[in-house]
């Protein structure tokens, strides 16, 4: 008798750790996912600054909306840089 409460105790006490491993788990899950979605929002946010500057640098270079062709190629860089960033 003795023993079959053992094991029933035994069980219980599994089922204890189980659970308390999955928490650890669920938590380390979601603190990694809030890390990466930290690093992303820095790095977004870094890039979002970035071309605001190549911005203002084509706008204090082209001041004449004649020359459209330089600042269309020069918002491609831009893109393709952010592109770069974001990957």
């Amino acid at each position: 008798m003795n023993y079959a409460v053992f094991v029933g105790s035994s069980v219980i006490n599994l089922e204890v750790d189980k659970e308390k491993h999955m928490d650890f788990q669920e938590q380390f899950f979601k603190e990694r996912i809030k890390f990466i979605y930290e690093a992303r929002d820095e790095k977004e946010e870094s890039f979002e600054k970035m071309q605001q500057q190549e911005r203002e640098k084509v706008k204090q270079s082209n001041p004449n909306p004649s020359n459209a062709e330089e600042y269309r190629r020069r918002m491609k860089r831009c893109r393709l840089l952010w592109q770069r960033g974001i990957s």
